[in-house]
């Protein structure tokens, strides 16, 4: 098996010339080994010519579809991995491909970190499942998962995640946003028991609360309409990731708290068992549910088996540990030397309270490997709010309302998020809608 990131034997299957060309050109610029098809006959005619080591499929096509692909490649490959790419995403599409054995699924249009990223993993998985016996040390086995550091304080985390990765009970894993939560919830599932079956994940705050409930549970059959399957069902016999759950109303809160003493499924066989839940809120929980914001009968459930992830600004060790990880990988996709800082930029990074965590720190990286001449990033090659900044005129400051004062900190997150407005809400910890309110109000586009 090859390694998860470069060198993969890789079949691109579309029918639409212009995309496949394209995933080509960019999977090989990443150092895989890349063949082509235009549809499933002659994707499985490839298939048998040559051994593959993952498929990358569209699911609408002329002749047999994507889905018949998926399930071919699972009933005739046993070292290969499905990656399902499509431009006409639905809810029961995506429940159809990972029933069928999809690793991942990727709706267009999607970035080329998106494809590299779900790629990576459908490739990291696949050997973690073949190379069980290998011995691996304990750094490296969480590392390949993109857990990152060796502080005192993420070590007693991954402690807790082994632990929690030889049960099938309910997890919650608390901590701040762009804490990489989900990253630690796959390493869990991947390393325990469940690990061949699905991982499904749905991150709350990307649904309106009227709407999570039905993705989970379904929908009954109506006049006309066939039943639709929810994620619990589609997860069953692996593990369910629930991120944000705070972003949940009462009215699921109050059905999960009542489903959750039921969820046992010992003695059935693993794929007829519900789904291990694995849930992650940005909030503790405990305050919530003071102030009447969240289910208390929930929160007691959760509260069982809990791991709290500390802020990257806790844990100074990490930063750069995280640094020289995303350094290399960044450079080996733009087939280049790792980036080098001085002595002073790397001061001001040690120093820097990391608002957005670990998910801030991979995109300053990305963002400096795709600016910065020479290779060495000195002090003024950081963002300009990470850099030591004196005001001149400290009155006007101070005679500014606090409307004006909350503008230019939207305005500042905005910026520095590059006009992602979901990551600005998360940081700004209030909903999209919150923050739509507020762009409005104070007449800042982005």
């Amino acid at each position: 098996m090859p390694s998860p990131s470069r060198g993969a034997r890789i079949l691109v299957v579309d029918d639409a010339a212009d995309t496949v060309e394209i995933l080509k050109r960019n999977l090989e610029r990443r150092g895989h080994l890349v063949r082509t098809a235009p549809g499933v006959l002659e994707a499985i005619e490839a298939i048998e010519q040559a051994p593959v080591d993952l498929v990358v499929t569209d699911i609408k096509m002329p002749g047999p579809s994507g889905q018949e692909l998926i399930r071919y490649a699972r009933e005739n490959l046993k070292r290969a991995g499905v990656v399902v790419i499509t431009g006409y995403p639905s809810f029961e599409g995506a429940v159809e491909a990972v029933k069928a054995g999809a690793e991942e699924y990727l709706i267009k249009p999607f970035t080329e970190e998106e494809l590299f990223a779900a790629v990576e993993r459908a490739l990291d998985r696949l050997k973690r499942l073949h190379q069980v016996g290998e011995p691996r040390a304990d750094h490296d086995r969480w590392a390949s998962y993109g857990l990152i550091g060796k502080s005192r304080q993420l070590a007693e985390v991954l402690r807790a995640a082994a632990r929690a990765a030889q049960n099938q009970e309910l997890l919650l894993i608390q901590g701040e946003s762009g804490c990489e939560k989900e990253l630690l919830a796959r390493a869990i599932h991947y390393e325990g028991p469940l690990a061949k079956g699905p991982f499904l994940a749905l991150r709350c705050s990307s649904l309106p609360p009227d709407q999570i409930e039905g993705e989970l549970f379904g929908s009954a059959a109506g006049s006309g309409t066939p039943r639709r399957p929810g994620l619990l069902q589609a997860a069953r016999g692996g593990t369910l990731f629930l991120g944000e759950l705070e972003h949940t109303g009462p009215s699921l809160q109050s059905r999960l708290a009542k489903l959750l003493p039921s969820r046992r499924g010992r003695g059935r066989p693993a794929e007829g068992r519900p789904p291990r839940l694995i849930v992650s809120t940005s909030e503790d929980l405990l305050l919530a549910v003071k102030r009447r914001a969240f289910d208390r009968d929930l929160h007691q459930a959760l509260s069982v088996q809990q791991i709290d992830l500390p802020p990257l600004r806790e844990r100074n060790d990490d930063v750069i540990v995280a640094l020289q990880h995303f350094a290399t990988h960044y450079a080996a996709a733009w087939k280049r030397k790792p980036l080098r800082f001085t002595d002073a930029a790397l001061q001001v990074l040690w120093n820097y309270r990391w608002p957005g965590n670990t998910w801030e720190l991979r995109r300053l990286i990305g963002q400096l490997e795709a600016r910065v001449e020479g290779g060495v990033v000195d002090v003024p090659d950081l963002p300009s709010h990470m850099r030591f900044r004196i005001a001149l005129r400290r009155d006007v400051g101070l005679k500014r309302t606090l409307e004006e004062v909350e503008a230019e900190h939207i305005r500042n997150v905005l910026v520095n998020e590059g006009g992602n407005r979901a990551r600005a809400a998360e940081i700004l910890r209030i909903d999209r809608k919150t923050l739509r309110e507020k762009l409005r109000r104070y007449r800042i586009s982005g």
